[in-house]
């Protein structure tokens, strides 16, 4: 009788043993939300500077506004006296980040295999692009950017390039977020003249 209890146990247990097994097997590892991507960022961030983020990963405010929350880009004088543009922010059918509309102009951005690829816009009568290269971490090393008049018809539509700029990272916090790159940028119509400089954040976790 022990025994005949112990094969039944066995013939209702094993089962899910071996269901569970094969679950986890199948299981897709899970996806940093686009938003977090958008900003290189991974893990329960709460804050990257004026950046701030809901407990899924979802910005929620830039500086002192939810830029998804406006109907229309618009200005505002600050205490200061200064004018100050609030964009409008847009996602995709798949959540990404697809817009920023301004006043007299707008940004587009291009996804690929879950990472942003290319952007590009206008303003103010100026066309303008870039495209992204990624280590093989997905750490961003490498910024080509374009740029053209486009009230010039000579140009033909193409937009030369304008500058490149090379990052290299310098520290990560435990997360394995970067916290200090350097950054360097060099001017197609002079490579005399370049920008050198190293860039922080600071970052908050739920």
């Amino acid at each position: 009788m022990k025994n005949t209890k112990l094969w039944i146990w066995a013939c209702l247990v094993l089962p899910l043993a071996f269901c569970t097994c094969e679950s986890k097997k199948t299981e897709e590892p899970k996806k940093t939300n686009p938003d977090l991507v958008y900003w290189e960022l991974k893990g329960p961030v709460k804050t990257c500077d004026e950046v701030e983020f809901d407990t899924l990963g979802t910005m929620v405010r830039l500086g002192d506004y939810n830029p998804f929350a406006i109907d229309a880009p618009y200005r505002e004088i600050d205490e200061d006296g200064y004018m100050e543009e609030y964009t409008q922010w847009q996602r995709n059918a798949e959540g990404q980040i697809s817009n920023v509309n301004a006043i007299e102009g707008m940004t587009m951005y291009t996804w690929k295999d879950d990472r942003l690829i290319r952007y590009e816009g206008f303003q103010e009568g100026t066309m303008y692009a870039a495209d992204y290269e990624y280590d093989e971490n997905g750490n961003l090393v490498k910024l080509i950017e374009y740029m053209a008049d486009a009230l010039n018809e000579e140009n033909g539509g193409e937009m030369p390039v304008w500058a490149t700029t090379q990052y290299s990272y310098l520290e990560f916090d435990s997360h394995g977020n970067w916290i200090r790159r350097q950054v360097t940028r060099e001017y197609a119509d002079n490579t005399d003249i370049f920008e050198d400089y190293e860039e922080t954040r600071t970052i908050t976790y739920f």
